[in-house]
């Protein structure tokens, strides 16, 4: 709890006449002493006022380091005595991520590491990262303790406790307007796939959601139709149908194919002194009369490039 001490010695007659003839600090360590008298905004020979006072508690207040701040008054001795949050000093998560290795990343992603400052917000900010982690693989309803082991009046432990939630099972995913390719073409790109029968047998697909992954499926979908000559091809952001009693869903891309193109000719524009367009051409991924591939294009402008 944040206390603003008041000095009930000092009445406002004794303020008046009253110096200020050292300051001190006592429980720093996350700003120097130079740093503190900077935001004390307050000097040595100074009139000792409740005013200037208060404004330096919540100065010191605003860097969020300290739980707790007084003062004291000993003839003009002003000393300001903190007490600091406390650090983390370890940090265990139980239930994911079994691997250091991991643990490291995951720590990283949530914004969280031994020796940093202990706050209710950093803690409930990690929570929050861990639980959408925990969504974006998969899992619904997760459920993520978090205790407190108080090491020191400076230091805690801090430890997550992680019940993952079910896994969110596709059963389905409709391709609504697509002619050109079948259901196998698109699995063959998607990270997605919907669960086989006998998913439990090696090699089959258990359909498990890959909710991160499912956000850039549509580009996927468009991909394949523009390295077979659809150029005008749109394909909606994937639409997930949840049911959560059951844990499965069913995926749906709308797609638009619009016409498919071939390579009409193919023109070379170089120097013909320094290079021969027509051997280049023939090392062309990209052939007249073929449907256009985006792909082969990227590869042919790479190697022209490198010719």
């Amino acid at each position: 709890m944040k206390k603003i001490l008041l000095l009930p010695i000092l009445s406002t007659a004794i303020m008046a006449s009253e110096q200020i003839s050292s300051i001190n600090f006592e429980g720093l360590s996350r700003i120097s002493s130079k740093v503190a008298l900077e935001t004390a905004q307050i000097k040595k020979g100074d009139n000792l006022e409740t005013l200037k006072i208060n404004k330096a508690l919540k100065e010191f207040y605003k860097f969020g380091y300290f739980d707790d701040i007084s003062i004291t008054n000993d003839n003009g001795n002003i000393t300001f005595k903190f007490i600091e949050k406390p650090s983390i000093v370890n940090i265990e998560i139980s239930g994911y991520k079994s691997r250091e290795e991991d643990k490291e990343l995951l720590y990283s992603a949530m914004g969280i590491k031994k020796g940093s400052m202990y706050t209710d917000s950093r803690i409930a900010n990690a929570k929050a990262s861990l639980l959408d982690m925990l969504q974006q693989e998969g899992f619904y309803n997760s459920v993520i303790e978090v205790n407190i082991e108080n090491i020191s009046p400076t230091a805690v432990a801090v430890k997550f406790d992680v019940n993952k939630g079910n896994e969110i099972i596709i059963t389905k995913i409709n391709y609504h307007g697509a002619k050109a390719f079948e259901k196998s073409d698109f699995e063959a790109v998607l990270a997605n796939k919907e669960q086989e029968s006998f998913s439990w047998f090696l090699g089959r697909n258990k359909g498990d959601m890959k909710l991160e992954q499912l956000k850039y499926e549509h580009a996927r979908i468009k991909e394949l139709y523009l390295e077979n000559g659809y150029l005008d091809t749109k394909v909606t952001k994937a639409f997930s149908k949840i049911d959560f009693n059951t844990n499965r869903s069913e995926v749906n891309f709308s797609i638009d194919e619009g016409n498919q193109y071939s390579v009409g000719d193919i023109l070379i524009f170089l120097d013909s002194s320094i290079k021969d367009p027509k051997k280049i051409q023939e090392k062309l991924k990209l052939k007249k009369g073929k449907p256009f591939n985006i792909k082969d294009l990227r590869k042919d402008i790479e190697y022209i490039k490198s010719a």
